[in-house]
């Protein structure tokens, strides 16, 4: 079985429409998609995609570019969001101080919201890492050092040892 973990079947650079993208997978053999959401524009229509779809899974989360979205409200609403039975995720969220289009503390701060969300919820991160190793692991050790939860590093710029050191923990 082969599964797209991580595709954006609502970006707009999509020149294919999500009939066309689903039915192209599948004949190349993807039989589940797991369609990723990056903003606050995005939680329904990607639950939407997943309720249309049979083989399409999703997940919910604020991207390190977005994380000025990130508040109080975001967040009851990705927990309240997170229980739907096609959710499988929480993110993408994380790090990404290659292109910085969010503040760096928004980010931080963004992304351990997005930890507390996974340990409630018990789902796991699809985090987005760029240029950000040193903190990235940091925090990842610390808060799972406090209660477990597990998680994807899916823009991985990291070195073999930050791979070896969340391999350690399951990731």
């Amino acid at each position: 079985m082969i599964v797209d973990s991580h595709c954006h079947l609502i970006h707009e650079k999509n020149e294919l429409s999500i009939d066309e993208i689903i039915s192209n997978a599948k004949k190349k053999g993807v039989s589940k998609l797991l369609n990723i959401s990056t903003n606050k524009d995005d939680f329904y229509q990607c639950i939407d995609i997943s309720e249309t779809y049979k083989n399409v899974f999703t997940s919910i989360g604020i991207h390190p570019h977005e994380a000025d979205q990130m508040n109080k409200n975001i967040y009851e609403k990705i927990l309240k969001l997170s229980s739907h039975k096609k959710v499988i995720g929480i993110g993408e969220t994380g790090l990404d101080f290659f292109y910085n289009n969010s503040k760096k503390n928004m980010q931080i701060d963004s992304f351990l919201q997005h930890i507390k969300l996974s340990k409630h919820t018990n789902l796991p991160l699809v985090i987005h890492m760029r240029e950000a190793e040193t903190d990235m692991l940091d925090i990842i050790e610390h808060e799972y050092k406090k209660s477990p939860f597990s998680g994807v590093i899916h823009c991985f710029t990291g070195s073999s040892k930050f791979a070896e050191r969340l391999l350690k923990i399951d990731f």
